[in-house]
């Protein structure tokens, strides 16, 4: 099936592991020519070989921390030198400092506010005005059941993520005139590295094993286990593609059926 997507700019936030390294993945897989970022320089460069191994194909790489605009504003510039202006933008986060609402700090929530929603706010500012001069776009955020079932211990994390979608909806419906589709993605609990530091700060609390927590997680999903992040990484590539050209403003969850609510 053609998604559409050969040659297509792509950006891809925090792609140096988890979610954002299986996104950039099988980004690359449909021929799109892909940009990413992290903080880290050394998972990042150990990122871009493992995409050259899997895929044939090399993204571009760039150091950059989320939270700095300055950063922002070079990886999007030198991204549009080298592949024309961007017309999918994937918002990826890593996590802010876990906490219930008293044992964050002030620094705490300004540090989630600026890595989870100020950062998403500048990447649009800067790629969406092409995407309106060229009549055709693609938004899509990686949130978190968090933003509609609180989880312990992620206060910071639930504030924003839904702050997130409420920011989504508004784009959407202030962008689709000119072809620009905007939707959330809610992943569930998906084994990656900061699913599995939660894991274990889960269990240091507790006194149960990583494992034991990592378990009692299954129990609450329909379907008995935790996601593997190219299963989120399809769902971003679909709403990306033309197949979902009538799709603007949703909010998906790809939880293995973690939330039990109707709306």
């Amino acid at each position: 099936m053609d998604l559409g997507l050969k040659d297509k700019p792509v950006l891809v936030a925090a792609a140096s592991s988890g979610i954002g390294l299986a996104t950039a993945q099988l980004f690359l897989t449909e021929g799109a020519k892909v940009s990413v970022c992290s903080h880290n320089p050394e998972k990042l460069a150990s990122a871009v070989e493992i995409l050259d191994q899997k895929t044939g194909r090399r993204p571009l790489s760039f150091e950059c921390d989320l939270t700095k605009e300055s950063d922002i504003e070079k990886w999007v510039k030198e991204t549009e030198k080298n592949y024309g202006p961007v017309q999918v933008l994937v918002t990826n986060t890593g996590g802010p400092p876990a906490g219930s609402w008293n044992e964050l700090a002030p620094e705490d929530w300004t540090k989630a506010y600026d890595l989870i929603l100020r950062s998403v706010m500048k990447l649009t500012r800067l790629v969406v005005p092409p995407m309106q001069k060229a009549g055709w776009g693609r938004l899509i955020f990686l949130s978190s059941i968090a933003a509609k079932q609180s989880i312990p211990h992620l206060a910071s994390s639930s504030t924003f993520r839904a702050g997130l979608l409420g920011y989504a909806k508004s784009l959407a419906a202030d962008l689709g005139k000119h072809g620009i589709t905007v939707n959330t993605i809610l992943p569930g609990y998906t084994l990656t590295d900061r699913q599995k530091e939660l894991a274990e700060r889960s269990a240091a609390q507790s006194g149960k094993s990583a494992e034991e927590i990592i378990k009692n997680w299954e129990v609450g999903i329909p379907l008995e286990r935790t996601a593997r992040p190219e299963e989120i990484a399809a769902a971003v590539v679909f709403l990306a593609s033309e197949k979902a050209s009538y799709i603007t403003g949703a909010a998906l969850p790809v939880d293995g059926g973690s939330i039990r609510t109707i709306f």
